[in-house]
């Protein structure tokens, strides 16, 4: 039987400290008042977080590159809503968030002009950053099995570390919302990966 883990380490992201909110927060402030060299290094410890929430959501790998590219396009367009007074990471995956579902949007139309009868296909993303928690096929058959919207919270919540209330302001969801979709998944999951070891 597979246990999974309220919390996620390892090789995983870890929630940001105090410390490293405040200095995001400094990155932020520096690079709202044009100086280049914040953004380089806000993107270089962003980096990773924005490419494993598009790839744990986003079915077509080839597009993950491309995603976190129009990302950072859209950082810099919107880095003057940025308030200070809150912390950076969720409104990154906000603003990461509103690119996959746009892209996403766009793909589908595109798909419905070419191919008809495509509308019940469901999603299946491949969630790389979570390979330590258990067999990478088995965790993926399981998470591609979730809604969308619970797999989203268990990302945002359990893997970087976003409390429910920013999981909640990102997604659109009340608090109690995000966390019911993120217990709820967590279940499911659990329930997945222990009937697969036992199958093993």
């Amino acid at each position: 039987m597979v246990t999974m883990p309220l919390t996620m380490c390892g090789s995983l992201p870890t929630p940001c400290s105090a410390d490293e909110d405040q200095s995001l927060r400094a990155l932020m402030i520096r690079y709202q008042l044009g100086e280049m060299e914040a953004f380089e290094e806000l993107y270089l410890r962003t980096l990773r977080m924005i490419r494993g929430y598009v790839a744990a959501l986003t079915p077509d790998r080839d597009r993950v590159s491309d995603l976190v590219q129009e990302t950072y396009l859209q950082v810099h367009r919107a880095r003057e809503t940025y308030d200070p007074a809150f912390p950076v990471k969720p409104w990154l995956l906000g603003i990461v968030r509103h690119v996959r579902l746009t892209d996403r949007r766009r793909w589908w139309r595109r798909l419905s002009r070419e191919v008809v009868g495509l509308e019940g296909v469901p999603e299946v993303p491949i969630p790389a950053e979570m390979e330590s928690l258990a067999d990478h096929d088995a965790l993926a058959r399981a998470l591609a099995s979730l809604p969308a919207d619970w797999r989203e919270a268990i990302v945002l919540h359990h893997v970087y570390g976003l409390s429910f209330r920013e999981v909640g302001g990102v997604v659109g969801v009340s608090e109690v919302g995000a966390r019911i979709r993120a217990c709820r998944g967590m279940s499911r999951l659990r329930g997945a990966l222990a009937a697969g070891g036992q199958d093993g």
